[in-house]
């Protein structure tokens, strides 16, 4: 008669004590794990693993995953691992590839106590011993953090040691452009008009300027009293009307709306980087930062990128992959980032970054890049 034990267990079949401890019983007879001959097998020879994990469903009435969970957990009990291929993707499928959850198998089967040993990941180091043990990312630079972001392009442009515009280069008209420049952004146009002057000197002016104009002529000398002028009157708009209207100051303008493209893809830069870390820190607790450690011999430093990993997030990595693959991350991948990359592509939960669409980055930020270009690049300006 089929020994079944379904009505008395109302809890969890894996949790259930006499059941276990039944199966366990049973498992114990040698006769489980021989062939008895009857068919011509040979009964020195033992049956595989799964072979009784099947007889273990068929006596006691269980589906074929908890007969073969209560089988793998006597096994680890016993001091054999299931898994003595060192984890090969094979035996894992034979195992767990049918179950909800493959780190909670290992887990619940006390294989993981026992048998786990971490895997070294080419990214990872360690520090400190004992207790004050701790698992580091080491990266050559922010770069290796881009295939955990969803914005291919974009995250590629950032995170690189080089600089690539993230928007091409824009003719803006000078008006557009204006009410960025500030009070330091005014001074430094001031300073740098003699350096952007024709060489004789002589200024076509806009009528603005007619106060220091004769009759008839609207052309100025490039003198103090110029100067004077422009800082006496209306600074802002007497200095737009030049450089706008003045055919004289057409490489000042040019010059101007150069340093304001360059200032927006700055900012944006600055900007989306600062997001980037942001998403960094979000998903791993800290930021990345820059530290020195030894290079191959003892008069070699590397910079390298650093972030501080504990123990549980990152067994949270085999937890998350085994949710979704059949066997451990470093049979494929052999960087910790890139085992990450891999359970986030494909839970569709990568890194965020602003979609480009309608995007603008701050503009008090363009400003501040731009007004600090003009005093610092602009002819004559420093």
């Amino acid at each position: 008669m089929k020994l079944t034990f379904q009505h008395i267990i109302t809890e969890n079949i894996r949790e259930n004590s006499k059941l276990e401890n039944a199966i366990f019983k049973f498992l114990k007879r040698k006769e489980v794990w021989q062939y008895d001959g009857k068919y011509g097998d040979d009964p020195n020879w033992y049956k595989s693993n799964t072979e009784v994990a099947n007889e273990v469903a068929s006596v006691f009435g269980l589906d074929d995953w908890d007969a073969m969970f209560f089988t793998f957990k006597w096994l680890v009990k016993h001091g054999q691992d299931p898994l003595d291929d060192g984890g090969s993707d094979r035996e894992i499928q034979n195992w767990i590839k049918a179950t909800d959850d493959g780190y909670q198998f290992l887990q619940d089967t006390g294989w993981w106590d026992k048998y786990f040993r971490p895997y070294e990941f080419s990214d990872i180091v360690e520090k400190g011993k004992g207790k004050n043990k701790q698992k580091f990312i080491h990266a050559d630079s922010y770069h290796d953090f881009k295939p955990l972001f969803d914005h291919d392009w974009l995250s590629d442009i950032v995170l690189d040691d080089g600089y690539e515009e993230i928007f091409g280069w824009h003719n803006y008209p000078l008006e557009e452009i204006w009410d960025s420049v500030d009070d330091t952004g005014l001074q430094a146009i001031i300073e740098a008009l003699p350096s952007y002057a024709p060489k004789d000197r002589e200024i076509y002016v806009p009528e603005s300027f007619e106060e220091i104009t004769d009759d008839g002529d609207d052309r100025v000398p490039m003198d103090k009293r110029f100067i004077n002028f422009i800082k006496d009157g209306d600074t802002s708009s007497l200095l737009y009307d030049l450089i706008e209207e003045s055919g004289d100051f057409d490489a000042l303008k040019h010059d101007m709306i150069n340093y304001y493209n360059i200032a927006y893809n700055d900012a944006a830069h600055s900007e989306i980087f600062n997001k980037a870390m942001s998403e960094l820190e979000s998903f791993f607790g800290e930021k990345p930062k820059w530290v020195t450690v030894a290079g191959p011999d003892k008069d070699t430093v590397l910079n390298m990128v650093e972030i501080p990993i504990k123990e549980e997030d990152y067994n949270d990595l085999y937890r998350k992959w085994m949710k979704n693959f059949s066997d451990f991350p470093e049979h494929s991948y052999s960087e910790y980032i890139d085992s990450w990359a891999e359970v986030l592509d494909n839970d569709g939960d990568k890194l965020q970054l602003p979609y480009m669409d309608h995007y603008y980055p701050d503009h008090n930020m363009v400003n501040d890049y731009f007004n600090d270009s003009l005093q610092n690049n602009l002819y004559g300006s420093n």
